[in-house]
């Protein structure tokens, strides 16, 4: 087994071996949740709190391994009035155009398809 230095300097340098390596780290997640439904499903009223201590660690491993799928969601709660503006793509474009001339942002003109005008 390569040095922790060596794997941290192989992530750097090769992409294909940091492909991998995230690859290997999700599944090693799934693994992990896999281990924690077994100890659940396994777990006596003897042991309930050992099973749930050694679950939630398996669960925090998960997360922070592949937090995509396993991480903790917050939830966003949003009081108050929200204003929305419904515009045409000429509007939105007329609008960003108006940002960058404020923010002095020069640049060529833009069409409405994105790309730059050229006369």
């Amino acid at each position: 087994m390569p040095a922790w230095s060596t794997i941290c300097d192989w992530k750097v340098r090769i992409p294909d071996f940091a492909a991998m390596y995230a690859r290997a780290r999700e599944s090693s997640a799934e693994l992990l949740e896999a281990r924690a439904l077994r100890r659940a499903a396994a777990a006596t009223a003897e042991d309930v709190q050992a099973a749930r201590l050694e679950v939630d660690a398996l669960k925090w491993a998960a997360a922070k391994r592949f937090p995509k799928v396993y991480a903790e969601r917050a939830a966003l709660q949003v009081e108050g009035d929200i204003s929305l503006t419904v515009m045409t793509r000429e509007e939105h474009l007329e609008r960003i155009l108006a940002h960058q001339a404020k923010l002095g942002l020069g640049g060529p003109p833009m069409t409405i398809e994105g790309t730059a005008d050229s006369g």
